[in-house]
């Protein structure tokens, strides 16, 4: 009997922690969000901290080819301009106003367009963290089972997927002096008040949405290699526009 007890709470224990984990092994691009994360790690070791806003936003593509060639992401044939200025990545960046819910309606992908929908709603309105993970996940085990998706509607939608839980766990856990600008952390951080003011979408979360976006723009016009690189560009920009 204690044995029963013991996997019952071992498997109850197991599922909670996966739930609440930023990772999610399943999806068979959660590296991209790791990828996402790393980049701005780089960003953060390479650009002077006191340089201007418009020098910081002139090196985010030199930065990202750097790393991409570093991390055999990319070799360095790669032209990172001249992919960033061309399709729906280059809307992303350039159109403040820019909806990858419309640009999939437009592309006449309306199942993944109501994915999208989803991801979005889910970075607006959950509380915590932990509530985005487990959202997150839950729409990703749609994605997966969805055979009504296109092949390159899929791979957007994932690599979104992964970049969104990714970018939550990287800006949800920025403290005050960090290289952004940007705390994220109080010390009632649990609290829901804390982490979203007044029912306020608060800055950084701001960023994840972003993130998201570029990661499945990024995707659509490149692949997987198109959403590391759209999502961790977009990213970098949105937190430096904010400054």
């Amino acid at each position: 009997m204690k044995q029963i007890l013991f996997l019952l709470l071992f498997v109850a224990t197991t599922i909670s922690t996966f739930a609440q984990s930023h990772t999610n092994s399943k999806n068979p691009y959660d590296y991209i969000g790791k990828q996402h994360n790393d980049f701005l790690a780089y960003y953060a070791a390479n650009v002077a901290s006191d340089a201007s806003k418009a020098t910081k936003l002139s090196l985010v593509p030199s930065t990202m080819k750097n790393y991409g060639v570093s991390a055999g992401i990319i070799d360095s044939k790669f032209d990172v301009n001249a992919f960033l200025s061309t399709g729906t990545i280059s809307k992303v960046l350039t159109n403040p106003t820019f909806s990858m819910v419309a640009e999939f309606n437009s592309l006449r992908m309306t199942v993944e367009a109501g994915y999208q929908q989803k991801l979005e709603d889910v970075v607006n309105n959950l509380t915590t963290p932990e509530e985005i993970y487990t959202a997150v996940k839950s729409i990703e085990t749609s994605i997966l089972a969805d055979r009504g998706l296109t092949e390159s509607g899929k791979v957007a939608l994932l690599c979104a997927t992964a970049t969104t839980r990714y970018s939550c766990f990287y800006w949800s856990s920025q403290k005050s002096g960090n290289f952004w600008g940007i705390n994220s952390v109080s010390p009632h951080s649990q609290k829901a008040n804390a982490f979203r003011s007044n029912s306020a979408i608060p800055k950084w979360l701001k960023v994840v949405l972003k993130d998201l976006v570029g990661a499945a723009g990024g995707a659509i016009a490149g692949g997987p290699v198109g959403g590391a690189i759209g999502g961790g560009v977009a990213s970098a920009n949105e937190v430096i526009n904010q400054l």
